[in-house]
C-alpha cells in the first residue's frame, strides 16, 4: 500500500522521487527500466571497480525525453526485477529495458556494493534461474516481451556466438535487442551509450542512433563491436531534430565505392591535405552490416585519441567523421615516478583482476603520456565479467 500512495504521488504531482535506489522520471503511459549500480568489488586497491549507475540515469533521462514513463534503479534485487508494476504488468516487458553491468553471452550481473543477499541478482538468457552460487535472475523467457519495444544488453559479450542472451531476448518477442560481441571496457563504454541514449531519446532510429555513438574515437575500441537483432529503424519518438545525423563539416555523409583503404585516404587528403597515413594508427572493425576503419593519429609515435573514423557499408563509404579535434580524456589517473610497477604488483595479489592490455597514450589535454590499462575483473559466484580502464601517467 505505500508504494502505491508513492506511485500515485508521481503520476498526480509529476515529480521525481528517490526510494531505495530507484527513482522515477515522468509520467506516461509506456513504461522504460534502466538498471546500474555500483558494485565496490574492485578489489583491496580499489581497482577493477565497476559503477554503472550514471548508464541507468542517463539513460533513464533519455527515455523520458522519448515520451515514456520512464524509471531506473542502482541497487536493484531480484524482487524488483521479477516484480511488476503498480498496473499489474510484469517489470521485464517493459517496452524499454536497459542493463548495463557485468556479463557474459548468458546474463547481466547485478550485486550492488557488493553486499550480496537480495542484490545478488540480474537477467538471464532463459527462464527465471536461482544459481547455486546465490544468484536469483529474472529470465527473458519467463516474461511475455510481445509488447517490448527495445532491450539494450550492455556488457561484456551480450551478443557472442549464436546462442546469447540478446538473440534469446529478441526470439521472445521483443522488436529490437542490441547487445555486445567482445569484452567492453567500462568507461569507453559509458561514453558511447551516453550519445547512443541521447539520440534515441531525440527520436533517431536504432541504427542512426548506434551510427551516430560509433562515430567518435575511444579509448577502448571494441565498444563499437556490437550486434543488432530486429528492425533497426525502430524510433522511439517523433524526431526532434531536423538534420540527418546531426551533420557537420566533422561528420560528412559520403556514397563512395570501397575497394581499397586507397579510397578511404583520397577522401581524407580532401579533408585533410597534410594527411600522412604513416602518422596515424589503423584499426578496423567488422560488425553484422558495416565495417568501421579509425585512423587514430600518432604524436611521436604514440597513439592519441584524434584522428578519423570511416563507415562502410555494402561496400560504400557512406561516412567520414573528423575526430581530430583535442577531446579531453576523462578517466581516473594515477601518478608515478616508479617505472610502472606501482600498478602491476597490485594486480599480482588479487586473482579476480587480469591486465587484458596495455598501451602508451598521448593526451591532448594534458600533453603528457599515460600508460592505458585494460583490467579484466571477474564478479564473484558468477562468470560474467568486466573491463575496467585505468590511465597512469608516466615519466619518461
Amino acid at each position: 500500500m505505500k508504494s502505491k500512495k508513492i506511485i500515485s504521488i508521481v503520476l498526480c504531482m509529476m515529480l521525481c522521487i528517490t526510494l531505495k535506489g530507484a527513482v522515477f522520471a515522468s509520467n506516461f503511459d509506456s513504461r522504460a527500466l534502466s538498471v546500474g549500480t555500483n558494485y565496490k568489488d574492485g578489489g583491496i586497491f580499489g581497482l577493477g571497480n565497476v559503477d554503472t549507475s550514471i548508464d541507468a540515469q542517463r539513460a533513464s533521462g533519455d527515455y523520458d525525453a522519448a515520451g515514456y514513463h520512464s524509471f531506473y534503479i542502482t541497487e536493484p534485487t531480484y524482487d524488483f526485477l521479477r516484480g511488476q508494476w503498480g498496473n499489474k504488468t510484469d517489470r521485464m516487458s517493459s517496452e524499454i529495458l536497459f542493463f548495463s553491468g557485468h556479463a557474459n553471452n548468458q546474463c547481466v550481473a547485478f550485486n550492488y556494493n557488493n553486499e550480496g543477499g537480495d542484490y545478488k541478482t540480474g537477467v538471464y538468457y532463459k527462464e527465471n534461474f536461482d544459481s547455486t552460487s546465490g544468484y536469483k535472475y529474472a529470465g527473458v523467457q519467463s516474461y511475455d516481451l510481445t509488447n517490448t519495444k527495445l532491450i539494450t544488453f550492455a556488457g561484456c559479450k551480450t551478443a557472442y556466438g549464436n546462442d546469447n542472451i540478446t538473440k534469446s531476448a529478441h526470439d521472445e518477442g521483443a522488436e529490437v535487442t542490441l547487445g555486445w560481441t567482445k569484452k567492453v571496457a567500462a568507461g569507453s563504454h559509458s561514453n558511447w551509450l551516453e550519445r547512443y541514449n541521447d539520440y534515441l531519446g531525440k527520436g533517431y532510429t536504432v541504427k542512426e542512433s548506434i551510427d551516430h555513438a560509433d562515430n567518435y574515437m575511444y579509448l577502448d575500441s571494441a565498444v563499437k563491436s556490437h550486434k543488432l537483432y530486429g528492425n533497426e529503424d525502430l524510433r522511439l519518438c517523433e524526431s526532434t531534430e531536423t538534420k540527418a545525423l546531426n551533420l557537420t563539416e566533422n561528420n560528412r555523409n559520403y556514397n563512395i565505392p570501397y575497394q581499397s583503404d586507397n579510397d578511404i585516404i583520397k577522401e581524407l587528403k580532401k579533408i585533410n591535405p597534410d594527411f600522412n597515413i604513416d602518422d596515424y594508427e589503423v584499426n578496423k572493425i567488422k560488425n553484422q552490416n558495416n565495417i568501421l576503419v579509425e585512423y587514430y593519429y600518432k604524436v611521436n609515435g604514440i597513439k592519441s585519441i584524434s584522428g578519423y573514423v570511416v563507415n562502410i557499408e555494402e561496400n560504400n563509404i557512406i561516412n567520414i567523421s573528423d575526430n581530430s579535434i583535442v577531446l579531453p580524456i576523462k578517466l581516473e589517473t594515477k601518478q608515478n615516478c616508479s617505472n610502472l610497477k606501482s600498478i602491476e604488483n597490485q594486480l599480482l595479489t588479487d586473482n579476480n583482476l587480469n591486465i587484458i592490455s596495455k598501451e602508451k597514450i598521448f593526451n591532448y589535454e594534458t600533453g603528457n603520456v599515460y600508460m592505458y590499462y585494460r583490467i579484466e575483473h571477474s564478479l564473484d559466484g558468477t562468470e560474467t565479467i568486466s573491463v575496467y580502464e585505468y590511465l597512469e601517467e608516466i615519466y619518461e
